[in-house]
């Protein structure tokens, strides 16, 4: 089955003025039954390398009164909010893998499990909760409410879970979101999007929360325009949520990255459609998105520029006064943007808990599973919705790529804020590119047609066009972000690294000119793929 859930974090405070809240009143959306309150012992069980959570799976048992469920999780592409789930009874805290149907795990990650046994499965981690689940019985869904109290062990170590989980038990997915944005404004909670599995590897190895590129495109020969929309918007999603927890720990820089090449990519999709289809919440989406990747930038401008000084290198081997000199002033400018970027990520982990975003992200989620474009659209428009994906991706892509190859005309004369607008329409171009291409038999393997090697061929030059466009906008805006390090510093040390940097940077300016250029030329010359 997929169990389709919501999580959101709140203390104990904040769980019992939900709990009594009009929402889980006995009138108006009232439950089917009174709460129940359980005590649940879960154990974890993998490998001593982790090759299911390796994998994206979590394999657990779970004991509730007297009797024992054992349960494997998988992701998969089930959406933003949506995994696959086996569960089997079993005698007690011991695994019975033959009772998980080798059938169903075939074709998937899942396969995994058929090389382990349960010799080689111990348990790494566990939870105890008190769980009090109100079932309701909505107009159009049926939703479990279950608050958690509890903790996760993993040996002599501990982390408290408090927390509320709405899940899906039949009907209208849209209504769990709406459900779930009305939490929101009931008392002070936020967004959760690691699940306990997730929190206990992390505290029983100390690994920071997993990051996650775009996946592969989903669109499929016989996808019409609304599954197409659907699709893309559901992938986006899937990227921003799946980052949500790591943009939010400062150990890390690929989270904040990724989470917001996700809303880049969501913000594409929205203008595109915007253009193409005349329905407003395209463009009213694409604005609070915005707002969310703005909340982004700064963290994102000082990881960025953390590790271009951190991966500088001298260039001589030998290692002189003068080189010496160099590394301790390039360490003093290191510690001048840790102290900034500490206050900046320190910012962005208030804006993620805020509920501000959290409602954002749950009303598209809403929106994108009841498909309400199709409550926008005039008679003329719903029927251009049943018309096959490649309809909407040929008017797409060709208007991306005219408005890119206006913003590249007579390159070499672009100052860098028009070199910067030509890097944004590339960027478009790309993302939807990346999106349709499957709709014109771009394959993961060597065996794809003319057209779908002909496709990877476009998509490649432009990524190494645009590789060369983000070194370019990064020493144009480093200036600025460097002064202000400079200023904060009172460090000549920090200064003099400052002042090296820029001057690399110049000097290296006619080379990389002659890169971009190149590789402009490069794309020019590739046929389109549509």
């Amino acid at each position: 089955m997929i169990e389709t859930e919501v999580k959101l974090l709140a203390d104990h405070v904040a769980l019992a003025q939900i709990q009594q809240s009009p929402l889980f009143a006995r009138t108006g959306s009232a439950r089917d039954s009174a709460a129940r309150t359980r005590k649940l012992e879960t154990r974890y069980y993998d490998t001593a390398d982790r090759t299911l959570q390796r994998h994206g799976l979590s394999l657990r048992i779970r004991k509730a009164g007297e009797t024992y469920c054992q349960t494997l999780k998988y992701s998969g592409n089930n959406g933003a909010f949506g995994r696959h789930e086996w569960e089997n009874r079993v005698a007690g805290f011991s695994l019975e893998l033959d009772r998980i149907s080798a059938a169903e795990l075939t074709g998937t990650p899942c396969e995994i499990l058929k090389s382990v046994t349960p010799e080689t499965l111990a348990p790494i981690f566990a939870t105890k909760v008190t769980r009090q689940s109100i079932p309701l019985k909505l107009p159009e869904a049926e939703i479990e409410v279950a608050f958690d109290e509890g903790v996760i062990e993993a040996g002599a170590q501990r982390t408290p879970i408090s927390e509320i989980e709405l899940e899906l038990k039949g009907g209208d997915g849209s209504t769990l979101y709406d459900l779930a944005t009305r939490v929101l404004e009931a008392a002070p909670v936020s967004l959760g999007t690691a699940s306990k599995a997730q929190r206990g590897y992390a505290l029983a190895f100390g690994t920071p929360p997993a990051t996650l590129k775009a996946r592969p495109s989903r669109l499929g020969k016989g996808d019409s325009v609304d599954d197409a929309i659907a699709l893309m918007l559901d992938d986006c999603l899937v990227q921003v949520l799946a980052n949500y927890a790591a943009a939010q720990d400062p150990r890390l820089t690929e989270g904040v990255h990724q989470m917001r090449v996700g809303l880049r990519r969501l913000r594409a999709m929205l203008g595109l459609l915007a253009k193409e289809i005349p329905a407003a919440s395209f463009r009213t989406f694409d604005i609070e998105a915005e707002a969310l990747a703005d909340a982004l930038g700064p963290a994102r401008s000082h990881d960025a520029l953390r590790e271009s000084i951190e991966a500088e290198t001298t260039a001589t081997k030998t290692a002189t006064a003068e080189t010496m000199t160099a590394e301790t002033d390039r360490q003093a400018l290191c510690e001048t943007i840790g102290l900034s970027r500490n206050k900046v990520h320190a910012k962005l982990r208030k804006a993620l808990k805020s509920p501000v975003h959290a409602r954002i992200l749950l009303s598209l989620a809403g929106w994108v599973t009841r498909r309400g474009w199709r409550n926008e659209l005039p008679a003329a428009g719903l029927e251009f919705l049943s018309e096959p994906a490649e309809e909407l991706a040929a008017r797409a892509l060709d208007r991306l790529e005219r408005k890119a190859c206006k913003r590249g005309a007579h390159f070499s004369r672009l100052s860098p804020r028009g070199r910067h607008r030509l890097r944004i329409a590339l960027k478009k171009l790309r993302y939807a590119a990346t999106f349709f291409a499957p709709l014109y038999g771009l394959e993961d393997d060597d065996a794809a047609g003319e057209q779908g090697k002909s496709a990877k061929r476009y998509l490649s030059r432009i990524a190494r066009l645009l590789d060369r466009l983000g070194e370019d906008h990064d020493a144009a805006t480093s200036p600025a972000l460097l002064d202000a390090m400079g200023r904060r510093a009172h460090s000549m040390a920090a200064q003099r690294a400052i002042d090296a940097t820029l001057a690399r940077q110049a000097r290296g300016h006619p080379k990389l000119m002659k890169q971009m250029r190149r590789r402009r030329r490069d794309w020019k010359a590739a046929p389109v793929f549509w």
